[in-house]
């Protein structure tokens, strides 16, 4: 028997749909997923796989796996369940007998046919992801006036999903984001230094949401944004390197 898969046109990919979004995905008869499952009953290749059936007693069963794969690059697509429904003419069950005169899957159509349903279903969730470069102030023999830095922070979401951008106090707790500290292990000493959402460094860049942290809406692709660093003149501290570890949260 031959189980033919069909749509409207040839299956170089199917569609499940989410309103008027698509998600192109294809269904395969091999685990590699390398040929596509088609149809025995229009022109268009390919073909479904033939599956021999055995009778013991005018009766026997087979079974097929049908391979499916999501395809890759649809970051665009919003959150949502999509679907896509075999039924009534779009799935054909077609068989014979070898002991009768052999007839392609194509000649054979429903005339021994059973038509079977089933539903394709995927759920695209909502999700985020990011990456910051680190911010190096350089190196400076005082700090008789501000030493500015930047980085950058890309965030990754999915397309129509909210979110906001936070960073935490730094290692010292900081409640002002403009008073984070850097430390060294060797010595008491700190270097404050603050961190801004705006080039003039007169907005700072916290963890209080709808305050001071940044809120943006997923595309798909990703998105960059500027962290503005500066250390403001202060007295003087011991020549040695000073870091902190600033925590980024995308909350969506």
């Amino acid at each position: 028997y031959t189980l033919s898969l069909h749509d409207a046109l040839p299956i170089s990919i199917r569609y499940a749909l989410n309103g008027t979004n698509t998600l192109g995905y294809n269904l395969y008869q091999d685990s590699a997923r390398s040929v596509v499952w088609g149809s025995a009953v229009w022109p268009f290749p390919p073909t479904p796989p033939v599956i021999d059936i055995t009778l013991t007693g005018g009766s026997g069963s087979a079974s097929a796996t049908i391979f499916g794969r999501v395809l890759a690059n649809q970051s665009s697509l919003p959150p949502g369940n999509y679907n896509s429904a075999f039924s009534g003419g779009h799935t054909l069950l077609a068989y014979q007998y070898r002991n009768t005169t052999p007839q392609s899957c194509s000649s054979i159509g429903s005339a021994n046919g059973k038509q079977v349903s089933f539903n394709v279903s995927a759920t695209l969730a909502a999700g985020c992801s990011v990456q910051a470069t680190a911010l190096d102030f350089g190196t400076a023999s005082n700090i008789s006036s501000n030493v500015d830095a930047s980085n950058t922070i890309a965030v990754t979401c999915s397309s129509g999903t909210p979110y906001t951008i936070a960073l935490d106090g730094g290692l010292s707790g900081a409640n002002n984001p403009a008073l984070r500290k850097m430390t060294n292990p060797g010595t008491s000493d700190t270097i404050t230094y603050g961190i801004y959402r705006d080039a003039n460094r007169a907005q700072v860049w916290g963890s209080s949401g709808g305050v001071n942290t940044i809120a943006s809406t997923g595309t798909g692709a990703t998105q960059t944004f500027v962290g503005y660093g500066r250390v403001p003149p202060q007295g003087p501290v011991t020549p040695l390197s000073y870091s902190d570890t600033v925590v980024v949260t995308v909350s969506y």
